[in-house]
């Protein structure tokens, strides 16, 4: 993600499985989290904003039950 822009990323659920919670991994900790949360019944969304003066990364982890 680049230093001042808002980035988006999605995790999903293997078919056959349901979401049950989710979180996020961020490789900077300057980062404005605005939102993390179910997007649809399989599917985990977290936003943020890179308030870090480097570029970085994030990843949503959707948390799954079979």
């Amino acid at each position: 993600m680049i230093t001042g822009k808002e980035g988006t990323v999605y995790a999903t659920c293997d078919d056959g499985s349901v979401l049950v919670g989710g979180s996020y991994l961020m490789s900077r900790p300057m980062h404005v989290l605005m939102s993390s949360r179910a997007a649809t019944p399989n599917t985990w969304v977290v936003t943020v904003l890179n308030t870090h003066t480097e570029n970085a990364t994030i990843s949503a982890v959707a948390e799954c039950a079979p």
